[in-house]
């Protein structure tokens, strides 16, 4: 035999035997699979959570984890045995949408609604994007006997990738019933350079200061009447903001304990799905590639809040848990000379890896500016994705990874981004004396994007979703990205 058709014979055999041994699964999960799942607010106890896998009508989880070979599995065998044993089941033709109920809840985290998911979804949600290996099966075991009753049979990163945080589900306690207070109250606990996370939906404005954020990475409010998610990764430094409302339900967000490429997976209590952090899509999980509404924010001094906003809300530290609030628990972290990435994160020569960059994706277009660049001009004017952007910085905002003592740490400053399109005109910037000047009129604009003087005073540049990340953290993830440094 020749060694080409000893090779063909090999692979033919590891293919006859990995069709058993799928089948063989799958089987055992037609015996034991029971009714749909209902899930209620946040249960504390890990051991009381309902581990009833999802119905088959929405997805199909093995109770058994199956020894696969060494080889990564070929899909297409997945599908083919999956079809023959009738274990995945597709939306019927005369069904428009799949529904899992939950229980209702007037909690301001708790899940409400029924979860709508489209058939062009749903059809494919037997599928994982990646092939699974004998350690993914491994780590699914672990992971199982965790009580996560996530479906771990689709997902679009290895889960080999998946790394552990070094803390348990929850353990950061995500903020779930958030108070507020105002300027005169906050003003007794936090101090003027301190970072604010700054949120506006429909004329309410609230603050989240990230000497919270750092240790609950998760707050579930409603602002302006919608469900919204504030997320903070201590380790990516990245903030993001998205609307809590997927298919026709209103979700309930948490800390999974894990990372992928160092950044933050959330999870959410309807279908215990995984949710990348600075971009807001399900990675792992029943909700796969479904991806949050994300809102814009800003990253800034809470001086510059209680300037634009003296009759907003602050988030209370009142939060029902003791904590080091003021303390950072990575001092030194961002610091140029700190030791590597945590996590085994790859790095991209182009920047340092702790160096922070205003990030922004718009229409598949992903651009990061160095924030050296923007503390040498404060003003860059550019194009993402056929939009005229402007980037504002300005000095005053101090690092939460650096001393130990937020407020004592090395200004850093604030970074935003905004549409410079306004009236059907394109505005230039240059920096003006701590402010900013368009050149066409010579109106006077804040970091917030408001023109306070000038002939344009009063007029408000839009939006832009945009963030800030380390270097090593955005560009993980978003390896192609345009660099303006």
């Amino acid at each position: 035999m020749t060694g080409r058709s000893r090779r063909d014979a090999e692979l033919s055999y590891n293919r006859r035997s990995l069709l058993r041994l799928v089948a063989g699964s799958l089987a055992v999960t037609s015996c034991t699979e029971s009714a749909p799942r209902v899930h209620g607010p946040k249960v504390d106890s890990p051991a009381s959570r309902s581990t009833s896998p999802v119905p088959t009508s929405f997805s199909s989880t093995a109770t058994v984890i199956p020894k696969f070979p060494s080889e990564p599995v070929d899909i297409d065998v997945l599908d083919s045995v999956a079809a023959s044993t009738r274990q995945i089941t597709r939306p019927v033709a005369a069904q428009n949408s799949f529904t899992i109920v939950m229980a209702p809840s007037t909690s301001t985290a708790g899940t409400v609604g029924a979860l709508q998911l489209p058939p062009e979804i749903s059809a494919s949600r037997h599928r994982s994007l990646i092939p699974i290996g004998v350690s993914d099966a491994e780590r699914v075991q672990v992971w199982r006997d965790q009580n996560w009753a996530t479906n771990f049979a689709i997902a679009s990163v290895p889960l080999s990738g998946v790394q552990w945080g070094g803390r348990e589900r929850d353990a950061a306690h995500p903020i779930d019933f958030p108070g507020f207070v105002g300027i005169p109250t906050a003003d007794t606990f936090i101090t003027d350079r301190e970072p604010v996370v700054v949120v506006t939906v429909e004329n309410d404005s609230r603050a989240y200061p990230l000497q919270i954020l750092l240790w609950h990475q998760v707050v579930n409010d409603v602002v302006g009447g919608n469900p919204v998610a504030i997320t903070y990764c201590p380790f990516s430094n990245s903030s993001a903001v998205f609307d809590r409302r997927v298919l026709g339900a209103s979700l309930r967000f948490g800390v999974s304990g894990n990372l992928w490429r160092s950044n933050l997976l959330l999870w959410d209590t309807a279908t215990e799905s995984w949710w990348q952090q600075s971009t807001g899509k399900a990675v792992v999980g029943d909700l796969m590639d479904v991806r949050l509404s994300a809102r814009p924010s800003l990253l800034v001094s809470y001086v510059d809040f209680k300037q634009w906003f003296p009759n907003g809300k602050v988030l209370s530290i009142a939060t029902g848990v003791s904590g080091p609030y003021g303390i950072t628990g990575y001092p030194g972290y961002d610091r140029q000379d700190s030791p590597s990435p945590l996590f085994g994160a790859k790095t991209d020569s182009r920047l340092s890896a702790k160096q922070r960059v205003l990030t922004m994706e718009l229409k598949g277009e992903a651009v990061a500016i160095d924030f050296d660049l923007l503390a040498k001009e404060h003003v860059v004017n550019t194009v993402v994705a056929d939009r005229p952007i402007v980037a504002f910085w300005k000095p005053g905002t101090v690092s939460a990874l650096d001393k130990l003592n937020i407020s004592t740490s090395r200004d850093v400053g604030a970074a935003v981004a905004h549409g410079s399109r306004i009236a059907g005109r394109t505005l230039t910037f240059e920096s003006a004396g701590g402010q900013f000047r368009d050149r066409e009129t010579g109106s006077i604009w804040d970091l917030r994007g408001r023109s306070t003087t000038g002939p344009l005073a009063g007029q408000q540049l839009s939006s832009i979703v945009h963030g800030n990340h380390l270097w090593f953290a955005w560009v993980a993830i978003h390896a192609r990205t345009r660099l303006l440094s």
